[in-house]
């Protein structure tokens, strides 16, 4: 097992009391029986799809999954006939999580995500839906998933096989790629799913 120096136990220690903080927060998700969560699966597997064709990272695709979550608590959003706009709020959710994660040489802009849908939605329609769910969110995006604690868990158990090590974490990224796309998961603590991925990996 490798061994942190005392600085990265310190790093380490600061950064898992913060996103332990965040994810006791209580979050508020739609209700299970919901049309939202009956047509969320290919919504959170076109979310995956689409980061991985742009490059965006593993934490992104999640983080984005989870603000889709939140904005769906809206009754407005939730119900069938709102479900042509559904694309159109997941590509938003791309949108916010790139900004918050990812560095703006790989932020996407409006049009490269609206290629996607084939362009199916104007760019205003994209602007003004975008304002509406950043107030819907009271401009918070912030989100602890399972993927932000995939690397410092790793670490803990890190072997000195560097070949190891990236096939243990590819192995827990499919797992938690399944794991995002079943809503019963949500209601779980971020650290419990990502320590229960890499026991199961």
């Amino acid at each position: 097992i490798c061994k942190m120096d005392p600085l990265e136990e310190q790093t380490f220690a600061l950064a898992y009391q913060t996103m332990r903080q965040t994810e006791a927060k209580p979050v508020p998700l739609p209700p299970a029986g919901s049309h939202y969560v009956k047509c969320r699966v290919p919504l959170v597997a076109w979310i995956i799809e689409v980061s991985d064709a742009l490059k965006l990272s593993n934490v992104t695709a999640s983080h984005a999954c989870y603000l889709m979550d939140r904005l769906f608590v809206s009754e407005k959003l939730n119900k069938p006939s709102e479900r042509p706009m559904y694309q159109l709020i997941a590509m938003i959710c791309i949108l916010l999580a790139s900004k918050y994660i990812e560095t703006a040489l790989y932020t996407p802009v409006m049009a490269e995500l609206n290629d996607m849908s084939e362009n199916t939605y104007s760019l205003a329609l994209f602007r003004e839906v975008e304002l509406s769910a950043l107030q819907w969110l009271d401009w918070n995006v912030n989100a602890i998933t399972p993927m932000n604690y995939l690397k410092p868990f790793l670490a803990l158990g890190a072997t000195n096989d560097d070949t190891t090590n990236q096939e243990i974490s590819k192995l827990v990224v499919l797992l938690l790629g399944l794991v995002l796309q079943d809503f019963s998961f949500a209601s779980y603590p971020p650290s419990l799913v990502c320590a229960g991925a890499i026991y199961s990996g």
